[in-house]
């Protein structure tokens, strides 16, 4: 008799059911709220890999002349200034380049920053786009930013690390190619 009292007081009660669907679906929300901080903080670092991007073409087409290497390196530690808080690291390159009479879209010149890769077929970024460089002397500086991204909480369902690609580009401001 008394495990059938123990079986019908069991069935009534309803909190063992509770703690059970509880627990069932703490994983699933669980999942959604840091998946949620994940997808919100990728968003972040690309949109701030996108501002580094156009920041470094828009501070070297402000000047007649790089005056080298040690200038471009400058431009590079401006971005890294800028994502300097966020979780990841920054490749950045710098590559000017005109569309010359004769021989039509050219490369002037190509520079990586400190352990970066040089821009990537800059050629063919300026040419994928009529609109960068569509008239005979113009000229455009491309920025091309790869920034790793290390998300701080790593989600199990998600990649350790996300690599975003964005190219930044300016017009130099006085018309003529900036010199390296």
């Amino acid at each position: 008799m008394p495990i059938r009292r123990a079986l019908s007081t069991l069935r009534r009660n309803r909190s063992a059911a509770v703690t059970v669907e509880f627990a069932l679906m703490l994983p699933v929300l669980l999942a959604l709220t840091f998946g949620c901080f994940e997808v919100g903080w990728l968003l972040q670092a690309e949109q701030k890999a996108k501002a580094v991007a156009s920041d470094m073409a828009e501070q070297v087409a402000a000047v007649n002349n790089t005056t080298g290497t040690a200038n471009i390196e400058n431009y590079c530690s401006i971005g890294y200034l800028e994502v300097a808080p966020a979780a990841g690291y920054l490749l950045a390159g710098i590559a000017s380049v005109t569309n010359y009479q004769g021989s039509g879209v050219t490369v002037d010149w190509n520079q990586a920053c400190i352990f970066s890769p040089t821009v990537s077929d800059p050629a063919g970024i300026a040419t994928t786009s009529p609109s960068l460089v569509p008239n005979v002397g113009d000229t455009v500086i491309l920025a091309q930013v790869t920034y790793v991204y290390n998300p701080p909480i790593h989600f199990v369902l998600l990649p350790a690390s996300w690599n975003l690609t964005v190219v930044g580009f300016a017009r130099p401001y006085n018309g003529a190619p900036v010199q390296l």
